[in-house]
């Protein structure tokens, strides 16, 4: 499973016309069009699963639908036309499982937060016999079936039928109600089986073949730790490093390197001593003055997501500790604001005229505060537990409330969980924490 964006336009392609002609027109839709995310699925004995379009938008109309392959579906997605964990897990459920076989299946996605953050999708795949294996990172282009051998040809096929469709109809423009009709003549020209079964056989999933990924695919990591391994090894003396031979597995023993020849030298130039005046050109004059800057190793690397199985039992639990722990440190960073830290922000941002017009009213007038409007005797002198603030003496704009576990008073701007103060709040969060680590 992957999907790809298409721009809702058409590319003008070459244009005839006599030699030496300086303006040459071609018929184009507009500028730019808008962006429809497509979502595609095929299995390794080359079936295809009808398309999804994701539209960005709330409202979906049926002529989003028109001219799709049967069993086609449209979604919506308010913020942008990229696929999110909502919509991923909606079209796990109602899309892949009724047209998945009967039996485990293995599902085989990149590493995307959209496939693989959400526990709610990955228990739904394990309740029904769902693994969903994700690829290591920056890998998709050689391990992920589709963009092997299915979406170049959909592209192009897409591009044909958007070019002939603005042909038809020059005086329109290329929108989202005419997508579907477009986009489904171009998925039934490229979802054939030979794109299935070849997509699968060029990464080597199936049939299984760990020698299928050519040695290209590793030429930039091979030349990016080759120059770091070079700069950090070679000095102004040494020769330069050998670059890495290329990746074979299997080595064939009849195969030997010849060597070159050298040219003959005369016995003259070779006894006789090298010259002392180097000959400089500008390229090495400028190197010199202005060498070429090199970007330093970083000492901590980014973590590289590698390859795993999502529905696991131990991956699963790990997520929901690393969620919890995110949640903990959130609610933890945004507790360092005490009262005294939060009123001096309200100031900053202009309230502080607010509150000066305030204390003036309640010093010209004999009524009390609304703060303290309503408490009895009893309570006049109970202390804040956040800021340690009496509430005789308070001269905040704020009500108080009682912690409906330790029972203590504090201002409500003192506190992050609403009617819970922050100590009990985080010893309960703690609580589920070591619950969730236990199970």
């Amino acid at each position: 499973m992957d999907e790809t964006g298409v721009q809702l336009i058409n590319k003008p392609g070459k244009v005839i016309t006599t030699k030496g002609t300086k303006d040459v027109h071609v018929l184009t839709s507009k500028e730019r069009g808008e962006n429809v995310s497509v979502v595609a699925c095929c299995s390794a004995d080359g079936r295809f699963i009808p398309p999804v379009l994701i539209f960005k938008g709330v409202n979906k109309k049926a002529e989003f639908s028109d001219g799709l392959p049967a069993g086609s579906k449209v979604y919506m997605n308010k913020k942008s036309s990229f696929i999110n964990s909502d919509l991923f897990l909606l079209w796990l459920k109602e899309h892949f499982i009724p047209n998945k076989p009967n039996g485990k299946c293995l599902l085989v996605l990149d590493g995307h937060t959209a496939h693989s953050t959400d526990i709610d999708m990955l228990q739904v795949a394990d309740d029904n016999d769902i693994i969903i294996l994700c690829l290591p990172s920056h890998c998709t282009q050689a391990l992920q079936p589709l963009d092997r051998s299915f979406f170049r040809p959909f592209k192009t096929y897409f591009n044909q039928e958007a070019q002939l469709w603005m042909k038809n109809h020059s005086n329109r423009n290329l929108t989202r109600y005419q997508a579907g009709d477009v986009i489904g003549k171009a998925w039934i020209k490229a979802a054939c089986i030979a794109n299935a079964i070849n997509g699968f056989k060029a990464c080597g999933i199936y049939p299984l073949d760990p020698n299928a990924i050519p040695d290209h695919f590793f030429s930039i990591a091979d030349a990016v730790d080759f120059g770091r391994i070079s700069e950090c090894t070679e000095s102004d003396n040494e020769e330069p490093l050998a670059p890495p031979s290329p990746r074979h597995t299997s080595v064939t023993p009849n195969f030997m390197p010849i060597e070159e020849s050298q040219p003959s030298v005369s016995g003259t130039n070779k006894n006789s001593a090298p010259s002392e005046t180097k000959e400089f050109t500008p390229t090495k004059l400028l190197h010199e003055v202005s060498p070429i800057p090199v970007a330093p190793i970083p000492l901590f690397k980014r973590r590289k997501q590698g390859a795993s199985v999502l529905t696991s039992p131990l991956n699963i639990e790990n997520l929901k500790v690393r969620i919890i722990n995110k949640t903990t440190k959130k609610c933890r960073n945004t507790e360092t604001l005490t009262c005294e830290s939060r009123g001096s922000l309200k100031k900053q941002v202009g309230k502080r005229s607010k509150v000066k017009k305030a204390r003036e009213k309640w010093s010209s007038s004999d009524e009390e505060p609304l703060s303290k409007q309503g408490r009895n005797d009893d309570n006049s002198d109970c202390q804040c537990v956040e800021c340690f603030e009496l509430y005789s003496k308070t001269t905040k704009t704020v009500g108080w409330l009682q912690c409906l576990e330790c029972k203590e008073w504090l201002h409500e701007t003192c506190t992050m969980y609403g009617e819970k103060c922050n100590r009990c709040s985080r010893t309960a969060m703690m609580k589920m924490k070591r619950t969730a680590t236990i199970s």
